[in-house]
């Protein structure tokens, strides 16, 4: 009975060593991946960094800023022709982000009266406000899986600019349901305020 004991203490003991022999050899291999990961990440965080050296050299933006659109930790890209928010006819922007490790246009604007974007960090959405005469208009859009998904409209029109009826007065919408301009001007307010526009910077040559 005691030779038994003695048998299957050994027998522990041993096993207990080449867990831990195991546990030793494996653990190379985890920093290794905890390494690789890391890079990964870092390579993620930066993915823009290859669009803006191209840009640098023959590309037609000049200008840029990051925003993290969908607050996932990584920045998205805007590129403009000017460092002002406000896109005129005579301009041009993009946003693009990272999907599948490589980037991707998401919108492309300009050639109109004007337009302009905003990232709503409150609920990771963004603002896209374009204009005509006698009328301004709002998309807030999320970005899912890699697209820009809408999500609400605003829709404002002067007196004698609503094609679907003639109006003596300003008439404004919220998602295609007519609302009193009180209403308009409070959505309005948090979601399309110029004074929150993104504006750009050179890009370093």
């Amino acid at each position: 009975m005691t030779k038994k004991i003695v048998l299957l203490t050994g027998m522990a003991a041993s096993l207990a060593m080449a867990a831990a022999g195991c546990g030793a050899a494996s653990s190379p291999a985890k920093e290794e991946a905890t390494t690789q990961a890391a890079a990964e990440t870092q390579a993620d965080e930066n993915w823009y960094q290859a669009v803006l050296d191209e840009q640098a050299g023959t590309g037609e933006y000049a200008y840029y800023t990051l925003r993290d659109i969908d607050l996932d930790g990584v920045d998205e890209l805007f590129l403009s022709t000017t460092e002002k928010y406000f896109i005129g006819a005579d301009e041009k922007a993009c946003v693009m982000a990272c999907v599948d490790g490589q980037p991707k246009v998401l919108q492309e604007i300009g050639g109109n009266a004007g337009e302009y974007w905003l990232v709503n960090k409150i609920d990771a959405t963004l603002s896209y406000f374009y204009r005509y005469s006698g009328e301004g208009h709002l998309v807030l859009s999320k970005l899912e899986n890699g697209e820009l998904v809408q999500i609400g409209t605003a829709d404002t029109y002067g007196p004698h600019h609503y094609t679907e009826k003639d109006n003596d007065e300003q008439i404004s919408f919220i998602d295609g349901k007519e609302v009193d301009q009180e209403e308009y001007d409070g959505y309005f307010e948090q979601y399309g305020n110029e004074a929150g526009a993104l504006t750009y910077e050179a890009i370093a040559k």
